[in-house]
């Protein structure tokens, strides 16, 4: 796989092409069925870069999703200074027209 077909890969490719290294790179309890199925035994060096392989892959996964995440963080945070702003402005204006409407009210009888 290229650099840009890596980047441009989704989070289920990437998923799936680390399952296909752990599968490949069984622990040593499964082997008999791995045998059986696959007629050969890979050796420790190729259980450690399929293991490394597929590490890999799900370093990958895991930068994707944290990409994800910072992007909705940036719009909640842009969404919550947008309202505080608003709440500024409110208050600004209505403060105004409460001090008006004061102003315009005759004086109470003074003692």
């Amino acid at each position: 796989m290229r650099a840009e077909e890596f980047d441009d890969a989704s989070v289920e490719e990437l998923l799936r092409k680390a399952n296909e290294c752990f599968d490949m790179a069984r622990s040593p309890l499964e082997e008999k069925r791995i045998l059986e199925k696959l007629h050969f035994r890979p050796s420790d060096d190729a259980k450690m870069c399929l293991l490394l392989e597929a590490q890999f892959y799900l370093t990958a996964v895991a930068r994707k999703r944290d990409e994800k995440v910072a992007r909705r963080d940036f719009w909640m945070e842009v969404a919550v200074i947008a309202l505080i702003g608003l709440e500024i402005l409110l208050s600004l204006v209505l403060g105004v027209i409460a001090i008006r409407e004061g102003r315009q009210q005759p004086m109470c009888c003074s003692i």
